[in-house]
This record gives C-alpha cells, structure tokens and sequence, in this order.
C-alpha cells in the first residue's frame, strides 16, 4: 500500500492479476473420448465458403472417427462489420464453439464490443443505399482477420479456452501457427494449409478489395515449419512445401463431398455461380460480367444466371439477366435447375471447393484454367 502512495503508476503492474481474477473461470471441459483444439480466425457459420466448408468437412469426419472438436475463434476480429453471427446446422460438427469477444445465446454469437454494432449499423445503411444506387461512404471494409496479428488478450484468450488435454491441435491457415503454444498442451501441431497463400496472384483490381494479405514464400514456409504436421488440400502445393520443409510431415487431405449417383443436366439457358464474398470472386465475377454475359445473352437472349453467395455485397449492381440472391442456406435446388455451373477465376490458388461440390452435384461445368488447378 505504501508503494502504491508513492508511486500510483505502479498499480498498473497488478492489471493483469486482477483481470484474471474478476474474469469468469474458463470451463471445465468434460473428458469423454479425445478431444481436438481448433484455433482460427475464420468466421466459420456456416458452409457457406470453400474454406469454412473445407474445415467443417474435417470436422464432421473427426467426429465420427470419434473426436470431439472445439472451435476457438481466437480474435474479437472474427466479428469484422458483423455483431451477430449466426450458425448453421453443420455447425453440429463442433462439440464447443467459442469466439473471443462474443457471447453465444443458442444458435446465435453476439459481439461484445459497442464498436462492432455501430460498424453493422453503417454496413446495413450502406447496403440499403447501394440498392438505390447511393452510398454514404461511412461504412469501411473491415480487416482481414486472418492475416490479422495476435494480441496479448487474444494468447489469454486461447490458453484459457483450449483444452488442456487435446489430443492435437488444428491451426486454421499458416496464419495461426504462432498461437499453437497458447493452447498449452504437449499434442501435436498440425497446420491445414487452404492454399499457399504466396501463390495467390495478385493483381490492382484484387487489391482494391482490401482482402489479401501479401506474404513471401519464405515466410509462409517459416510458418508452416512451426508445425509438427501441415495438411495440404491438394498434391502439386503439398509436393511443394515438402520440398521445402523436408523435416515436416505432409499429410494430402482432399475436400470431401457426397456425389449424385448420375449426371444431372438441368434447365436450358439457366447457368449458376456460387461464391463468397472475396477477392478472386469479385474479380472474377465482374470481368464475366463486362466481358462474358454480353457475348452469352447476345446468343442466348433467355439466358439467366443466378449468382449466390455473399459475393453479391462486392460485386455491386448486375446486368440484366442476372439475379443475385444472396447467401443461401441451402443449395441443392439451385444445383438441381442449373443447366451450367460457372467458375470464371483467374486468380488464387489451391483448390476450389465449389468446383468440388459442382461436379459432386452432376453440373455440366465452365471454369476457367485457375480454377482447375489442383482438381
């Protein structure tokens, strides 16, 4: 008491200590069957992306292998503009789902910071004023969580959160790898490697979007090597990092997905796209729009083509002919009516999970060489 008379700034060395004591416990994990950690930065919902439904695929087959997994959202960042989330039923493949700075209520997340609800606010004005053709450029894109740096909360966080006794932890991206140790447990680290992230192409248009992070080969293989096991979603980027890190083990760990048992043609002159909302999607689609779609409704007047997915919120305004409908919960009937699935990127890497799901669908596909890779 005496020092802190004397010198009140030292008070601020307790912070922590009395942080940690006024903080509700972390809860006590129950033991039955072994358990998972999965740590990210990905606002996974729903399968409603190729990478949040390349890991709720892991996850579902983990857990009917026998696994329990928790899904430790690691940064309040996750939330981006949005201050609820709301899960889906596949969700079901976490047995605890956790996010820093949310507090769930069922299926529903709901953000903490006051912050994240005024950004909602202005990104829900701003979506009512595009459909208007009006913007009032208060809404700002929000960062891109994944590349985001961790914090000292955000390493609490994770330490109090994961559990103690895992069997192995999941590092989301090679972004996550610096917050394995946080999960303080002796379990082995594997690395799910989406793509190699400085194989992405980038280019002015994709920078505008504000959501890729630039990174070398030499640091995405400083990363990867900080686990004990990096698993690759296809063979040609896998063979690469191997190359790289032969002291680490390389697990293939293709995308699954359950497949019609016949072709399934569709309607005529109805074509789909399904994407979220994310660089090479937004680029990809706008150039199929300026450059494509004329020729296509020149030939094909009837033509229509539906565009599902969050990619509509950076895609703006369509042309004629062309419906956006937004996130869709379920896409079996969209696959069922679809004549031809589109997929006309030319930028990114690994591989694309949609082309996955068209073909399991029975789709007739048009893709670009992009988006081939790896298939």
């Amino acid at each position: 008491m005496a020092v802190a008379l004397k010198r009140p700034a030292a008070t601020l060395l307790l912070r922590d200590a009395v942080k940690a004591r006024l903080l509700p416990k972390p809860r006590r994990i129950a033991r039955q069957g072994p358990r998972i950690t999965l740590l990210s930065r990905q606002r996974i919902v729903r399968a409603a992306n190729g990478s949040s439904a390349y890991v709720l695929a892991m996850s579902a087959a983990l857990k009917e292998a026998g696994y329990k997994v928790d899904y430790i959202g690691v940064s309040p960042k996750i939330f981006g503009r949005w201050a609820v989330l709301r899960l889906g039923p596949e969700l079901a493949a976490f047995d605890r789902y956790i996010v820093h700075g949310g507090v769930r209520f069922g299926n529903f997340v709901l953000a903490r910071d006051p912050r994240v609800w005024l950004a909602s606010g202005l990104a829900v004005l701003e979506q009512g004023l595009s459909k208007l053709g009006l913007s009032s450029g208060r809404s700002k894109t929000a960062e891109y969580a994944q590349g985001a740096s961790a914090t000292p909360a955000d390493q609490i966080f994770t330490a109090r959160n994961a559990a103690p006794d895992a069997a192995a932890v999941l590092c989301d991206y090679a972004y996550l790898a610096p917050m394995a140790p946080y999960a303080l447990t002796q379990a082995p680290c594997a690395i799910i490697m989406h793509d190699l992230i400085s194989a992405r192409v980038a280019n002015a248009k994709e920078a505008l979007t504000q959501k890729v992070t630039q990174m070398s080969a030499d640091e995405e293989f400083a990363l990867l090597g900080m686990g004990d096991a990096v698993l690759s979603i296809q063979a040609d980027e896998g063979r690469r990092v191997a190359a790289a890190l032969p002291g680490r083990r390389i697990l293939a760990t293709p995308h699954a997905a359950s497949a019609v048992t016949s072709p399934q043609p569709g309607e005529d002159d109805t074509l789909l796209f399904v994407g979220s909302d994310t660089a090479p999607n937004i680029v990809g689609l706008k150039w199929f729009f300026e450059t494509v779609w004329p020729l296509v409704r020149a030939a094909r007047p009837q033509a229509r083509l539906k565009v599902a997915g969050s990619v509509a919120r950076g895609v703006g305004a369509a042309p004629e002919g062309v419906s956006m409908l937004g996130v869709v919960d379920d896409l079996t009937q969209l696959y069922a009516e679809a004549g031809i699935v589109i997929s006309p990127l030319f930028t990114g890497s690994g591989l694309k999970i949609k082309l996955v799901e068209a073909i399991a669908a029975g789709k007739a596909i048009v893709a670009s060489s992009v988006t081939l890779q790896g298939g």
